[in-house]
């Protein structure tokens, strides 16, 4: 396998930040996983033209950056709300 494929997910942590920075002008949060998932792509799309990858495959890997990004807020606010999540 080749490593490069997977230069789009270290995007992963900077995404649940610059989600919880847009918390304070987006007081819906049913809008939080669409904003992770547009901030994976639009980041994997500047990567990929910064290193000259394709654009399908960074939007692709935007895609699951966002959700996995999501995934990760989805756990951590459960978490510290004391919820279980199954």
């Amino acid at each position: 396998m080749d490593l490069n494929l997977l230069w789009g997910l270290g995007l992963i942590p900077l995404i649940v930040a610059l989600v919880q920075v847009f918390k304070a002008f987006v007081p819906d949060h049913r809008f939080y996983p669409l904003i992770a998932v547009a901030i994976g792509i639009v980041g994997n799309l500047g990567i990929a033209y910064a290193i000259g990858e394709s654009f399908v495959l960074a939007g692709v890997l935007g895609v699951v950056a966002g959700l996995s990004a999501s995934g990760l807020y989805s756990t951590g606010s459960a978490i510290a709300a004391g919820k279980q999540t199954s």
